[in-house]
């Protein structure tokens, strides 16, 4: 299962879907939208940690897929968080691809970490996809200033 993990991160890492953002810009917009990158955040009414914001049901879920033993509080290491969001996002975002076809794109990633395993289809979550691609765009304006 771990190996199973490990090369379908690889996959993702290499781009989420055709001329879309790459794995790392996605996780990125989504700590920025989530807490601004704050590892110690605490949001949701004491429910979400760290900088993506994390549920315990999301670290349930994690270490279910991956056979890890991450704690809740595991959330406000930003290695442990960010690998968190990579299994759970790997794994959701394959589960997509086999229902319906198609590569998960950064906005498929974004509604599911937002609205849970099936949050692509969620009408909740395209408000936070908006606020995911504003950051996701200027990333991309950026990275073309930088370049130039």
């Amino acid at each position: 299962m771990k190996k199973t993990i490990a090369m379908a991160i690889l996959l993702l890492n290499a781009g989420c879907g055709a001329g879309d953002f790459k794995f790392e810009e996605v996780r990125e917009a989504i700590a920025i939208v989530e807490s601004n990158g704050n590892d110690n955040a605490v949001g949701d009414n004491g429910r979400a940690f760290g900088r993506y914001q994390i549920w315990e049901s999301y670290v349930t879920d994690v270490n279910r897929i991956a056979g890890t033993t991450f704690s809740h509080k595991d959330a406000h290491d930003p290695q442990k968080a960010a690998y968190m969001v990579e299994v759970y996002l790997t794994h959701y975002g394959q589960v997509y691809q086999r229902k319906t076809g198609n590569r998960p794109s950064s906005e498929v990633l974004c509604r599911i970490h937002n609205g849970g395993p099936n949050g692509w289809k969620k009408e909740a979550t395209v408000k936070y996809w908006k606020k995911c691609r504003r950051v996701l765009n200027r990333q991309m304006a950026g990275d073309f200033i930088a370049a130039r």
